[in-house]
């Protein structure tokens, strides 16, 4: 769940960040999107889905294995340092 909250609020961060940098460019860009064919729209958009599926994972992935790494640090260093009192 937090990895969907994180990805929503990413998101947001960006269409905010079109809007405040370029409102002006946002009129020229729908009409780009206008003048496409719709199969074109759909492959644009099925390419979306698909690219950020694929970083979702991968970051949920990433963050898994530095998880696991820091764990194995941790238990590591408790076994150097002995068992306590």
């Amino acid at each position: 769940m937090d990895t969907i909250l994180l990805a929503i609020g990413l998101v947001f961060v960006l269409e905010g960040l079109v809007l405040a940098l370029a409102p002006s460019r946002i009129d020229e860009i729908l009409e780009l999107i206008r003048q496409m064919p719709v199969e074109t729209r759909r492959l644009v958009g099925l390419l979306a889905i698909t690219t950020g599926g694929i970083l979702l994972w991968l970051a949920t992935w990433l963050a898994r294995a530095s998880r696991a790494r820091l764990g194995m640090a941790c238990t590591q260093l408790c076994l150097a340092c002995g068992p306590s009192a």
